[in-house]
């Protein structure tokens, strides 16, 4: 997982309830076997893939057919599969922002964290990811929510520009997780703890 997969896996262990999509970093060698072997996979929900390429960007991975005529921006949720590079210590994607030089040592070996029902791999230290992102986009994870102007279950604008709440003002209709300093999560929703995680 990475960008907001991240951010909500971190911050809600679950999707960011304003965020459309799953955001997945995958070394660029293994692009042509992930998309053929994709074809191959027996899948219990309707699926169509529209593989990466540099015209349109990320493998993307939408609910539905593909012979649907629908337009890709109503398709919700959907994944995209950003492509790395790498070499001994680093990796990146100059086309995707903020991926240019991301240390290995802050990435490798993979963690899996929660999101939503699923245990996905992660990098093995997300604020040290954050951290390697230049420009930095979610410097102030914990504290600051970045509220797009839309709706993505409904995919209608709210509002524009998109804002910058404090994300306490939000922990009374949504779960937030607050960490110790001995490596315990635990997961609030308006003061209540729902659940407790070691990590």
């Amino acid at each position: 997982m990475i960008g907001g997969s991240l951010v909500g896996s971190v911050r809600h262990w679950d999707i960011i309830p304003w965020d459309r999509d799953f955001d997945f970093f995958v070394p660029k060698n293994d692009k042509e076997l992930l998309e053929r072997q994709f074809s191959i996979e027996q899948h219990e929900v309707p699926v169509y893939m529209r593989p990466g390429n540099l015209k349109h960007g990320p493998t993307k991975i939408f609910p539905g057919s593909k012979s649907k005529v629908i337009p890709s921006t109503s398709l919700y949720p959907f994944i995209d599969i950003f492509y790395y590079d790498e070499n001994k210590t680093h990796l990146w994607d100059h086309k995707l922002c903020c991926h240019h030089n991301i240390r290995k040592s802050a990435v490798f070996p993979l963690s899996i964290r929660p999101l939503g029902s699923l245990w996905l791999p992660a990098p093995r230290n997300p604020f040290g990811y954050f951290q390697e992102l230049h420009p930095p986009l979610f410097s102030h994870v914990e504290s600051e929510c970045h509220v797009r102007g839309y709706a993505a279950n409904i995919m209608k604008v709210m509002f524009k520009p998109p804002m910058i709440v404090q994300c306490k003002t939000l922990s009374r209709m949504y779960p937030f997780v607050e960490r110790t300093k001995n490596n315990i999560e635990r997961l609030i929703l308006d003061g209540e703890v729902l659940q407790t995680m070691s990590t």
